[in-house]
């Protein structure tokens, strides 16, 4: 008799039952791990633009200052020795670039200020994804010590179902839920239905 599985198929053997259990999760591992190398890519683009903006206004505001520098020494070495308040002011703005900069760059800097943390935060995901699979594992193990035919259906079913609501639960990013969501939509049901999708 064939027992319709939370896998989104029929399963007529506890074999078959591990089986599926061990693609959906190695589902869940590849999509987890293509999630993380866009985040990857996205942060080194998130660090070289800030790193770029940051380094192309500098260079800009220090190459105004030394045009003003080198207009007051002109102005100097030619006999000019007093200057209009307005030629002052001029002065003062190309020679003091340093509020200016503090402005141009200070979502740059945020930016960089929230990339420092993207080396904790993967590493956070790459940990779940192994703790995951190591729970799978030791649970599967742990069902086969007896032999495979003294392991039911129901009972692959339900350690699946309970070891997926765990993985979900120990999920602490968006990003992580939304790719379980997706690979485990099936398994766990509807995203309507917060009894299974618990955690």
């Amino acid at each position: 008799m064939k027992v319709s599985s939370e896998f989104g198929f029929e399963t007529n053997t506890a074999e078959r039952a591990i089986i599926e259990l061990l693609f959906l999760y190695m589902i869940l591992c590849e999509y987890q791990l293509l999630d993380l190398q866009a985040s990857v890519r996205g942060f080194v683009d998130r660090m070289s633009a800030a790193v770029s903006n940051i380094d192309g206004t500098i260079t800009r505001e220090t190459q105004d200052a030394r045009v003003a520098v080198a207009r007051v020494q002109a102005a100097l070495d030619g006999g000019q020795a007093t200057f209009t308040a307005e030629e002052v002011a001029k002065l003062l703005s190309a020679v003091g670039p340093s509020a200016r900069i503090a402005d141009s760059i200070q979502s740059d800097l945020y930016t960089l200020i929230e990339c420092l943390s993207f080396e904790d935060i993967q590493s956070q995901r790459l940990d779940h994804l192994a703790r995951a699979s190591n729970a799978l594992n030791m649970g599967i193990i742990e069902r086969l010590r007896n032999g495979l035919d003294s392991i039911s259906v129901e009972d692959v079913r339900a350690f699946g179902v309970a070891t997926a609501r765990a993985t979900r639960a120990m999920y602490t990013m968006p990003e992580e839920r939304d790719v379980f969501d997706q690979v485990f939509l099936d398994f766990l049901g509807s995203p309507g239905d917060k009894a299974t999708r618990a955690g």
